[in-house]
């Protein structure tokens, strides 16, 4: 994205003056400004959290065909992934890095 397309909801895409629309859904009770500026900055964020879950920690291959059983996988994963992440936090005093 253009820099001055910045903090718009609305952008022309490359393939012929098409209009993108941009939706930002939150809970959060803040401006409107704030928010797109915030989401922005942890722009990527997401992907390479479940990067990390998928290739470093198993995620991506379920053990079984049974629903119980991956369903499980998934949840000890899930919880590997917060600890680490947690200690991290505490180890490196916030550094806000991703888990991995």
């Amino acid at each position: 994205m253009e820099e001055d397309e910045k903090g718009f909801l609305f952008r022309r895409c490359a393939r012929q003056g098409e209009i993108q629309s941009l939706w930002i859904v939150s809970n959060m009770d803040w401006e409107g400004q704030e928010l797109v500026e915030w989401h922005y900055k942890r722009c990527g964020r997401s992907e390479q959290a479940h990067s990390v879950m998928k290739e470093d920690l198993a995620g991506g291959t379920l053990p079984s065909g049974d629903f119980g059983e991956n369903a499980a996988w998934w949840w000890i994963m899930v919880l590997a992934f917060n600890l680490n992440a947690a200690l991290k936090g505490l180890v490196l005093e916030g550094s806000g890095s991703i888990s991995g």
